[in-house]
């Protein structure tokens, strides 16, 4: 009798323990689903307030030093009963200047066994429109001799004849992407359209930034500036007063050398005129050009009359442009040109004229083509004038470390999921 209750007593403490051990892992299980359901309640919340870091707080629980993480947030976890059975809490990493990541840390825990946490980090992205190749609210003409590698979107119909490695989408129904080119397997139409009031940043803020805490050049009461970047993290600053004949060249005549600024901190540069642009892009700069108050008969333009390279190709390095009314190549560029920047014709548009019998070898670009209406680098099938060939790279790194005050989209997304210790 005493060795059936000794066996008894001993396989009721294994059935409690066994009973306990799978009460604790179903708490494990559950408290993984609540800090999942912290880091969902955070995405939406952003939705919502896309730069509240601080659960609406204001910041007072926001670190003043690296990596300035806000928080901890504690907040209740309800059953469908409306009982609280848990609860998890936030810790949020706000985007490092010239970013749009943030970093959500949620732990997760059940009332019941309250020492059993699970953690999981998420990266959270907003896509700046450097996601776009190219994204235009016009009709768009890609030639045999062109190859895109990134995004190429339209709000009108597109024919494309070249060689794409990425999506070409449209968002026009009944043959919205069209032509001889291909693949066309990563052709998509109709899309939601792209609404350009979003797309078009406000100068008048870049101009307010810059003024504060960047470079500010007022009009120059003449055709504008030239703008040399140099490897050295500075600008030589040259004032444009002669053009050559005829002035649809765009090629400059005669300037006069005025300054050169360091580009060390600066990420703003607002140019109150036209301003012609050459160089070696170091660090993260935006350079804009309007003049205000906004009137169509003196919107200002970009040339482009050389190279614009990065010192080196990763998120450390990156140059918007953004011009009032258009983006525009010289005459006079090299037969083989390569662009690293991003470029934004708000108004206009991004080309080069066709100047007949002026054949160029080759135009390679690294960044984007935003603008308003159509452009182009090349005339006539075969090429007559322009570019024989145009290569198009999107810049991945910009897609979330793009030029300061470059516009970005509204919806943030997943980059990366992790459980952490």
């Amino acid at each position: 009798m005493s060795i059936f209750l000794i066996m008894s007593a001993g396989l009721l403490g294994v059935v409690r323990t066994n009973n306990k051990y799978t009460l604790q892992k179903e708490a494990q299980n559950h408290s993984l689903e609540i800090a999942e359901a912290g880091v969902n309640y955070y995405h939406w919340h952003l939705a919502h307030n896309p730069y509240d870091y601080s659960d609406g707080t204001g910041g007072a629980d926001c670190s003043p030093e690296e990596p300035y993480t806000c928080g901890p947030y504690t907040h209740d976890y309800l059953n469908d009963s409306g009982q609280k059975i848990g609860g998890f809490e936030l810790e949020i990493t706000p985007p490092p200047a010239g970013s749009t990541i943030i970093i959500i840390n949620s732990t997760g825990w059940v009332d019941k066994f309250p020492l059993v946490k699970r953690t999981i980090s998420t990266r959270f992205g907003i896509p700046s429109l450097a996601e776009y190749l190219f994204l235009e609210n016009s009709q768009m003409n890609f030639s045999p001799t062109s190859e895109t590698w990134g995004k190429v979107h339209s709000n009108r119909k597109i024919q494309f004849n070249g060689t794409n490695h990425s999506t070409v989408e449209s968002a026009q129904n009944g043959n919205g992407v069209w032509g001889t080119g291909g693949p066309q397997d990563l052709w998509h139409w109709p899309v939601p359209e792209i609404d350009f009031n979003k797309v078009t940043q406000d100068l008048s803020l870049i101009k307010a930034e810059a003024i504060a805490n960047g470079i500010f050049i007022a009009n120059s009461g003449d055709d504008g500036y030239h703008l040399v970047l140099k490897a050295d993290e500075s600008v030589d600053i040259y004032m444009v007063t002669r053009l050559w004949w005829p002035r649809s060249n765009y090629n400059i005549r005669n300037e006069t050398f005025l300054e050169n600024r360091s580009l060390e901190d600066i990420h703003t540069v607002f140019i109150e005129d036209d301003f012609w642009i050459e160089g070696t892009v170091t660090g993260l700069l935006t350079i804009a050009s309007a003049r205000f108050p906004d009137n169509p008969n003196t919107n200002t333009t970009i040339y482009i009359l050389d190279n614009i390279i990065y010192e080196t190709k990763d998120k450390y390095h990156v140059l918007g442009l953004i011009a009032q009314k258009d983006v525009i190549l010289t005459r006079g560029v090299p037969d083989t040109l390569n662009i690293e920047a991003h470029l934004i014709a708000q108004k206009g548009s991004i080309y080069r004229l066709c100047y007949w019998f002026d054949l160029k070898d080759s135009l390679t670009l690294y960044g984007s083509l935003i603008s308003k209406k159509p452009g182009g680098f090349k005339c006539g099938d075969p090429v007559t004038a322009g570019f024989v060939d145009t290569y198009y790279y999107p810049n991945p790194n910009a897609i979330y470390y793009p030029p300061p005050m470059f516009p970005i989209t509204t919806t943030s997304t997943i980059i990366s999921w992790e459980e952490i210790e």
